[in-house]
């Protein structure tokens, strides 16, 4: 089984870049996205995004924004096109701010963000124009990120890249294999080698702004967040006489779920930390990086469906 923490020097580190941030915008849940080039894409294709997975489970793909370099985690629990630290988006001449938004962390505490239009944002072959980004405190990225010791987290990525714009070119990761790709759709993806007639197919849910589907658990048939940004998988609980960061690192916080059924197919057994949630909508279920590492999924945005693999 996939480890749940990594030791990073004397540190243990938990990552929070997604759920912690994810959704909650004043203006807008969903953020349509922008305008694509796709001069590069053929009706049926399949074309590599280049990520490096970390030892703490961060997942960073290097992005090109207005022609300036950036490495970026890939957050799917962020329902937006990027967002940037402040402390690194000074590198842009940002001018074309369209508004003010209001987001929340895993904390419960709520944050501003700016939001400004760019001209061009390029990750591997694709492009899109007129991308609306984001810029937010670096204190975020540092309320996100939870130590075992208390040491203050070194923020090594720039920002957050979410899953908006795979909304145009659906997305397929197999993270154990160091492989994202943007695929046409599940036949593409047939004829690239994966078994997917064995794999589970359940309808996409987006309607609150997150990458979500139903699962079965022993607790019942829940809607689950499949979460890039979250380097482990847990369940929404809140534990009497805990802090966030104790329930975090509590060797004795886990819950076993002898199945964890997607559509007809169990994808169980499954171990979860118990962690609270403090966001405005309730979310029972996430799965993070641990569950990607040994799970490979394509999100179908165009046909709203969620393919995801035994093992």
């Amino acid at each position: 089984m996939t480890k749940r923490i990594r030791q990073v020097g004397s540190i243990v580190l938990l990552v929070f870049g997604c759920i912690s941030f994810l959704l909650y915008s004043t203006d807008d849940l969903v953020v349509s996205a922008p305008p694509i080039s796709t001069e590069h894409c053929e009706s049926a294709y399949f074309k590599y995004i280049p990520v490096m997975l970390t030892d703490n489970n961060d997942i960073y793909i290097d992005t090109v924004i207005d022609g300036k370099f950036y490495t970026l985690l890939l957050d799917l629990g962020f329902n937006g096109f990027v967002s940037l630290q402040d402390d690194r988006s000074d590198r842009l001449a940002l001018q074309k701010k369209i508004g003010v938004s209001t987001r929340y962390n895993i904390r419960g505490s709520a944050y501003s963000v700016s939001r400004y239009k760019v001209s061009r944002v390029c990750l591997g072959c694709f492009s899109w124009t007129d991308a609306i980004i984001e810029t937010r405190p670096k204190e975020i990225s540092i309320q996100n990120r939870f130590t075992k010791d208390g040491t203050a987290p070194k923020i090594k990525h720039d920002g957050l890249f979410g899953w908006v714009p795979f909304e145009c070119f659906n997305l397929f990761l197999n993270i154990r294999s160091g492989e994202a790709a943007c695929c046409s759709d599940i036949k593409t993806l047939e004829q690239q080698g994966y078994a997917v007639k064995t794999w589970a197919c359940v309808p996409l849910l987006l309607d609150r702004g997150l990458v979500e589907f139903e699962v079965t658990t022993p607790d019942g048939t829940v809607r689950c967040c499949v979460d890039s940004g979250c380097s482990v998988s847990f369940v929404n609980k809140e534990l009497i006489g805990k802090s966030l960061t104790e329930s975090c690192f509590d060797s004795n916080n886990f819950v076993n779920y002898p199945f964890l059924v997607v559509g007809e197919v169990d994808l169980g057994p499954i171990v979860l930390r118990q962690i609270p949630n403090h966001l405005p909508i309730s979310i029972p279920l996430t799965l993070g990086v641990d569950f990607l590492l040994k799970h490979q999924v394509f999100i179908d945005f165009r046909q709203k469906l969620i393919y995801l693999s035994q093992d």
